[in-house]
């Protein structure tokens, strides 16, 4: 009998890895082919801009290192919140034009020219393909699917585990996606329709609501294979009913000012300004930059994104938002540190 027994727990035990390898599969996506047409894709991968990157204002501390298994599988220390983090109950049926509320991390909910407009939702508890690394903090992933009103566009930044989710992508209810090039591959896996992939610069309009992708100095995968697909940022404008620019991922350089100049000013900015490292800081900004990003598109109001909700740097937990209200003070611009869910005036 033990032995049956035995014998029928490793079958299950075989049957439960196989189903969550395929599923894992299923969540890596898919690479575009053929590969995209694009002046920015050279030698079998996609590049960022030559004159993009700049030390300029970059803080000169010291690179943070250490072992990384330690670093994805300790749960103390101030990387971490002490306790949950608080969050607004859901109402975004209720949204109302020229409103948004920030999700977590760099996931937003906008309604914007009677349009309702999702940016990088994460429902899953985790932003990594490994099970136990890097999940979501206490009371940071407090929303499912049925929370949500209908979207009529699904914008994707990139495809990062922590911006591109599985979990949304196939549990939410929308209707059109933009995204950069390359990314429309992984909906196509997943089975979703109705994709329009933009080059940088490129632009949607809908009505009132004009959508352009915009450039970012960062990368792109969701495996081994690096760059196959289009990183960036997008800015969303209204007209009258509210101007938002939201960077994605990316270090600080020139295109700001240039994004500025062409579409600026905005009545928010929504700027990386989180998991930042001296290791990697021509991928992300420090919460200084960020500020200054807001400064050079024209921002009236920011709001630091990249924050609130998983540990993908060595920084303490809150350190982001209190480097980044000091900065914001120093320099005169206007900012807020919403809780999770906190309806918001875009040009509040």
């Amino acid at each position: 009998m033990t032995r049956r027994y035995f014998v029928l727990g490793g079958l299950a035990a075989l049957a439960a890895g196989g189903a969550y390898s395929w599923k894992l599969r299923r969540e890596f996506g898919a690479l575009p082919e053929p590969a995209p047409l694009s002046p920015h894709w050279r030698g079998g991968a996609f590049h960022n801009l030559p004159d993009s990157y700049s030390y300029a204002a970059l803080n000169r501390e010291p690179a943070a290192t250490g072992g990384w298994l330690k670093f994805f599988l300790e749960r103390d220390g101030d990387r971490y919140p002490p306790a949950p983090l608080p969050s607004a109950p859901p109402d975004f049926q209720a949204l109302k034009d020229g409103e948004f509320v920030w999700l977590g991390h760099s996931s937003f909910l906008l309604r914007l020219g009677g349009k309702v407009v999702c940016i990088d939702p994460v429902l899953s508890s985790r932003a990594s393909p490994v099970p136990f690394t890097i999940p979501a903090w206490p009371g940071a992933n407090p929303y499912r699917a049925e929370d949500f009103p209908f979207i009529d566009y699904l914008c994707i930044s990139h495809d990062h585990w922590d911006h591109l989710d599985y979990t949304a992508v196939k549990s939410l209810a929308f209707g059109h996606v933009l995204c950069g090039k390359g990314v429309g591959a992984h909906f196509a896996a997943w089975g979703r329709k109705n994709v329009t992939e933009l080059d940088w610069w490129e632009e949607w309009r809908e009505g009132p609501l004009h959508i352009i992708f915009t450039p970012a100095h960062h990368f792109s995968g969701r495996g081994l294979t690096r760059n196959q697909s289009l990183w960036g940022g997008f800015t969303l404008d209204a007209g009258s009913g509210g101007r938002a620019y939201f960077t994605g991922d990316g270090g600080y350089g020139g295109h700001f000012a240039e994004i500025g100049r062409r579409y600026g000013p905005f009545d928010c900015i929504f700027p990386d300004s989180g998991q930042y490292n001296r290791a990697w800081d021509r991928v992300h900004m420090f919460p200084e930059q960020a500020v200054m990003a807001a400064r050079d598109t024209g921002s009236r109001l920011a709001c630091p994104a990249h924050i609130g909700k998983f540990t993908l740097a060595w920084h303490p937990w809150d350190e982001p938002v209190r480097r980044f209200g000091q900065k914001a003070r120093e320099t005169g611009q206007e900012y807020m540190a919403p809780i999770i869910g906190e309806k918001c005036r875009i040009g509040a």
